[in-house]
C-alpha cells in the first residue's frame, strides 16, 4: 500500500462508514498501534509482543447493515450519517464487495414502490459462495400480495441472490446461502454473525494456528460460532470442543461438523452465565477464545484458576481483551505474542490475536 493523504471516497465526512479516510498509511497504522499500546500500559502488560499491523484492501466488506428511505420520491440508500441517524445516499464506497455496492441501484428501484413517503427500512446483505443473502425488514413495508411477491421474485432471479427475505417470509431461495472454513462448507446467513471480509476469515485463520502447537490433543472452541476456527484447529487437534450459545451458528457448524465424525464436538452453552470451570478444563490443551466486543472475564477466571496449558484468544475489542489478558495473567499465565489486524478497514475498530502459556508449561 502507498501513502493516500486525500480521502479515496467522495462521501468522507459525511458518511459514517468510515473516520480515518484523511490518514496516510504510515500515520492510520500508527494511530491504531498507538491506541493500542496505552491499553497495555495501563493494565501492565508487554508491548514488545506486539506485531506490526495487518491491514485488510478495500472493497472486500462481504456483509452490510443499510438503511433507505424515501425523500420527494426519492430512495435514499446507504449508512448512517455521521453522528446521527440521517441516511447517507450511497453513491460510491470504498470498503464494500463490488457485488454488494451493485445491487444498490437495482435496489433502490425495488424500493421505490415498496417504502412509503419518509418511512424507513433496513437491508442486510451477505457475500456468499453462492450469491448475496439479503433480508429487507421493517414494519412500514407492505402486506405481501401475490402481486407484489411476484415482483420480489423476479428482483431476487434477476439479480442472481441466492436468498430474498422479506421481514419473516422466504421469497426465493435460488441456493443455500454458505462460506467455506478451512475448505469446509458451511451454511450462512445475512441475519447472522460472520466477519467482515473472506480475507479476515484467512489472515485469522492464518495468525490463530502459527500460535497453535503443532499437534495438541485436545482443543476447546469456546464462542465457537459457525466453525471459523474449529475447522482449522480440526485438522491439527486429535478432538475439538465447539462451545456456543447461538443455536443457528451452531446448527450450521453442527450440520459441516457430520462430515468429521468424533473429531468435532459441539455442544450449546452460554459461556457468559455458565463458563467451563477448571474440572471441564483438565483434559485441554489448548484453549480458544473468541468472545463478542465484552469479552470473557467470566471464562477468563475459569482458565486462570485452570491447569490449560496454552490459551489463544482472539478479540475483536481491545478494551475487554486488556481487562481479560490482565486476568490471564495474574493467574499465571504469560503473553507471549500479539497480532493486530485491521479488519475494519478506515474505522476505529481493531482485531487482536493474542498467545498465553502457563510460566509453569
Amino acid at each position: 500500500m502507498t501513502d493516500v493523504w486525500a480521502p479515496p471516497c467522495p462521501l468522507f465526512g459525511t458518511c459514517g462508514g468510515c473516520s480515518l479516510q484523511d490518514l496516510s498509511w504510515d500515520q492510520y497504522a500508527d494511530f491504531k498501534l498507538r491506541k493500542l499500546k496505552v491499553l497495555f500500559e495501563r493494565e501492565n502488560l508487554p508491548t514488545d509482543v506486539i506485531t506490526p499491523l495487518s491491514i485488510i484492501k478495500g472493497k472486500t466488506r462481504r456483509r452490510a447493515l443499510l438503511r433507505a428511505t424515501k425523500v420527494h420520491q426519492s430512495v435514499h440508500l446507504g449508512f448512517y450519517q455521521r453522528g446521527s441517524h440521517d441516511i447517507v445516499n450511497m453513491t460510491a464506497c470504498e470498503v464494500l464487495r463490488p457485488e454488494i455496492f451493485d445491487l444498490l441501484t437495482p435496489l433502490r428501484k425495488l424500493l421505490s414502490f415498496l417504502i412509503p413517503a419518509k418511512k424507513r427500512v433496513e437491508i442486510e446483505v451477505l457475500h456468499t459462495e453462492v450469491g448475496l443473502d439479503v433480508v429487507m425488514t421493517g414494519k412500514e413495508l407492505p402486506a405481501l400480495n401475490l402481486s407484489l411477491i411476484e415482483k420480489l421474485t423476479a428482483f431476487a432471479e434477476d439479480q442472481a441472490l441466492a436468498r430474498l427475505r422479506v421481514n419473516d417470509t422466504l421469497i426465493l431461495q435460488r441456493h443455500v446461502p454458505v462460506v467455506s472454513f478451512n475448505g469446509v462448507k458451511v451454511a450462512a446467513d445475512a441475519k447472522g454473525f460472520l466477519q467482515a471480509s473472506a480475507d479476515a476469515d484467512a489472515l485469522l485463520t492464518e495468525a490463530v494456528l502459527s500460535l497453535l502447537p503443532e499437534t495438541p490433543d485436545t482443543v476447546a472452541d469456546l464462542f465457537c460460532g459457525r466453525g471459523l476456527f474449529t475447522f482449522a484447529l480440526r485438522a491439527r487437534a486429535r478432538v475439538v470442543h465447539a462451545y456456543d450459545s447461538d443455536d443457528a451458528a451452531l446448527g450450521a457448524l453442527r450440520a459441516a461438523a457430520k462430515a468429521f465424525p468424533g473429531r468435532v464436538k459441539e455442544a450449546a452453552r452460554n459461556l457468559f452465565q455458565m463458563p467451563l470451570n477448571a474440572s471441564e478444563l483438565k483434559d485441554v490443551d489448548v484453549a480458544l477464545l473468541d468472545p463478542p466486543r465484552v469479552g470473557a472475564m467470566g471464562q477468563c477466571k475459569e482458565l486462570a484458576k485452570s491447569a490449560v496449558p496454552h490459551v489463544i484468544y482472539v478479540s475483536c475489542n481491545p478494551e475487554s481483551f486488556v481487562k481479560d489478558a490482565a486476568r490471564l495473567v495474574a493467574g499465571g499465565y504469560t503473553l507471549e505474542a500479539l497480532h493486530p489486524l485491521d479488519q475494519f478497514l478506515w474505522s476505529p475498530h481493531l482485531e487482536v490475536i493474542a498467545s498465553f502459556k502457563r510460566k509453569d508449561s
